[in-house]
């Protein structure tokens, strides 16, 4: 059993039926659960953060997200072009994408997703079956930061293309 105990945020965002905000609150999270908010929660052994002068919220869930896609957003033959024209601009650079650069795509994507408030994404990655069997997912630890530093969870939604 892991406890977190998250203390003295100038305030908590709870979500909850009345929408309330607590200001000089805590919050208990065991195994990942969240148990507990209030002011002055003790919670022996837990593991601390201090939050004083950040706003806790819930993590953003993005439910349909292309990580590949983050290094091609602004080329400008497809900026403002209609769908198969964007298409017909981004396919021959993104067809020759390999592990690597999927990999940096990925991880700048994260990244921006991760500071934006995202905690979890699905990823609908459909280019390389290499890259899904071989690259993985490789979250904070790739960054050289604790997980609790970029707690983004992530999950693959691989289709694959027949050419029909």
């Amino acid at each position: 059993m892991t406890d977190l105990l998250i203390r003295n945020a100038d305030a908590v965002v709870t979500m909850n039926a009345a929408r309330a905000e607590v200001a000089g609150a805590d919050v208990h999270v065991r195994d990942g659960v969240i148990r507990a908010i209030g002011v002055g929660l003790a919670v022996p052994g837990a593991e601390v953060i201090e939050a004083k002068g950040c706003v806790v919220t819930p993590g953003l869930v993005n439910t349909h997200h292309h990580l590949y896609q983050t290094l091609t957003r602004a080329v400008p033959g497809g900026q403002d072009a209609l769908l198969f024209g964007w298409l017909k601009t981004l396919y021959p650079i993104w067809s020759r994408f390999g592990p690597e650069e999927m990999f940096t795509s990925a991880q700048v994507g994260l990244a921006e997703l991760a500071l934006s408030g995202c905690t979890m994404t699905s990823d609908h990655l459909y280019l390389d079956l290499l890259f899904l069997l071989f690259g993985g997912f490789f979250l904070a630890a790739d960054f050289g930061l604790d997980r609790r530093q970029l707690p983004l969870r992530h999950r693959e939604v691989g289709r694959f293309l027949d050419g029909d």
